[in-house]
């Protein structure tokens, strides 16, 4: 089976360094596969998830969606079809609405198949019940972590 989300040997260098932020990195992720990228302070995660998304092109390498390459793929197409969440949850959450309403919004992004409800979300946290009376707070009202 062919990858969904490949990249090839990606490299991303800026002029202000000498090393390449991103490294000859290649990549296969096959659809519907949540991705979890770590790393320490600066090492690059936003950087290669903003070219993975096609918001942000390599220097050198190639990514492809759907074996097309992601830069001739329209902003639509790419916005409907890959989610990126970075710790900036104010680019994907909605700070106004309470984390459950939040929980909610999301898991109707799913199939009823591939989706987790609140409280098996709340269970792999391990203490759920230390997050009930988070439920009903405003996202805006968390630190950056709890987000």
């Amino acid at each position: 089976m062919k990858p969904y989300l490949y990249a090839e040997n990606i490299q991303f260098k800026v002029k202000e360094r000498t090393e390449p932020i991103i490294a000859e990195t290649t990549l296969n992720i096959a659809k519907e596969e949540l991705v979890v990228i770590l790393g320490h302070n600066g090492s690059g995660k936003s950087t290669l998830a903003k070219i993975l998304a096609g918001y942000l092109k390599p220097t050198s390498g190639k990514v492809c969606l759907d074996q097309v390459r992601i830069d001739k793929i329209s902003k639509g197409q790419k916005a409907s079809t890959l989610v990126t969440l970075t710790q900036k949850a104010e680019e994907r959450l909605f700070t106004e609405l309470t984390l459950a309403e939040n929980i909610i919004l999301w898991e109707s992004r799913f199939s009823s198949n591939e989706r987790l409800t609140s409280s098996e979300l709340l269970e792999l946290t391990g203490s759920p019940k230390r997050f009930l009376p988070l439920l009903s707070q405003p996202l805006g009202k968390f630190s950056g972590g709890e987000k």
